[in-house]
């Protein structure tokens, strides 16, 4: 998923890298496999509550 955000509350942001996003802002910077690993876990929430993921976002 891309969107645009601000990352000034990010320390050192860097390009391509994952993000948790709280209302337009970038919170915090996370690392690939906990990133994969969240997705997951909402892609599983969405299937079982039959919405599509971008419902969510």
């Amino acid at each position: 998923i891309q969107q645009e955000v601000i990352i000034a509350l990010v320390l050192n942001p860097e390009v391509g890298k994952y993000v948790i996003v709280h209302a337009g802002y970038a919170i915090e910077q996370m690392d690939e496999k906990d990133a994969l690993e969240a997705i997951e876990q909402w892609k599983e929430i969405a299937d079982d509550q039959n919405l599509d993921l971008t419902d969510m976002l």
